[in-house]
């Protein structure tokens, strides 16, 4: 079982989307029993060359919407494996992220965010 930890960028992301506290709370549960195993909603996007970190990213169905995970959120979170801790980090709508030729801006956006992440967690892996 891991230790949950939100980070400021999730609580500021949720804000943005006017996540409902259900979700929320929801998301903390689920948080607590994940498994570091890739499925077909969850895929492992960075692992630090020490194998300290990781860095993953879940499809979350919105429950407000009959689009299922196709439509819902995507949740962006890593492991501190050693300390047993998920920090719950990024939250988006999926209409919002960007793919493929709709919305090239958001998904530049979205790009970074993983780019930068991927350079926070490596600094952290000592």
């Amino acid at each position: 079982m891991w230790k949950y930890d939100e980070t400021q960028e999730f609580v500021k992301s949720s804000e943005s989307i006017g996540l409902s506290l259900k979700v929320r709370d929801s998301v903390k549960s689920w948080a607590e029993t994940v498994v570091r195993v890739q499925t077909n909603k969850t895929t492992c996007l960075y692992r630090t060359p020490r194998n300290k970190f990781e860095l993953w990213v879940a499809r979350i169905p919105d429950p407000d919407s009959n689009k299922g995970s196709s439509g819902g959120f995507r949740l962006f979170y890593f492991f501190n494996i050693p300390e047993c801790l998920v920090f719950v980090d990024l939250i988006e709508s999926r209409s919002e992220m960007g793919f493929k030729k709709e919305h090239p801006r958001d998904k530049q956006r979205m790009t970074a965010y993983v780019n930068s992440m991927k350079k926070y967690l490596e600094s952290q892996d000592c």
